[in-house]
């Protein structure tokens, strides 16, 4: 299981770690720790080659609004995303949306023709095999790392260094 990031934050802050990467989240106040990010990353409704949405440029909330949602565990999803899928969850029966604990059972389930999707396009492998459609008004996040102590450490120093020099798309 994914732990919440206030979880984590206390695990760099007591230094039993050193760094995390991940979303950046607004409210982080109860940590000492710094964040730096590493890129911006779309959100992107993945649906199957089949899908009536397949053969559009992009969706708009409206378009989501009409199909069956296939959604990941929120406790591993940026709060931004959280409250971006609850808005659409509001007012609709049981029936209209699947919950899974992971991304690639999410994936599973919308190959099959279960739903859609929305995620962050950074979990996403460029299988080719599902549409990735951007989401017009659908937020971008920040993807980074969360740290303790740099100046102290030159390996995560050195580690931070390369991985912005990575491109993380192709991953």
């Amino acid at each position: 299981m994914v732990q919440p990031l206030p979880h984590l934050l206390k695990a760099l802050d007591e230094e039993s770690m050193d760094v995390i990467i991940g979303f950046k989240e607004k409210d982080t106040r109860k940590t000492s720790a710094s964040y730096r990010e590493i890129c911006q990353v779309p959100l992107v409704c993945v649906c199957s080659p089949e899908s009536p949405l397949a053969r559009k440029s992009q969706v708009t909330v409206q378009d989501l609004q009409e199909e069956k949602l296939v959604l990941n565990n929120p406790i591993q999803l940026p709060t931004e995303l959280i409250h971006f899928q609850n808005d659409l969850l509001n007012g609709r029966s049981p029936w209209d949306f699947y919950f899974c604990e992971a991304p690639e059972s999410v994936l599973t389930l919308v190959e099959a023709g279960y739903g859609i999707s929305l995620l962050p396009s950074l979990l996403l492998p460029p299988d080719g095999r599902l549409i990735h459609l951007p989401v017009d008004g659908g937020p971008v996040f920040s993807y980074g790392l969360y740290f303790k102590d740099m100046l102290n450490n030159p390996v995560l120093k050195e580690f931070i260094h390369l991985l912005r020099q990575t491109d993380l798309s192709q991953l």
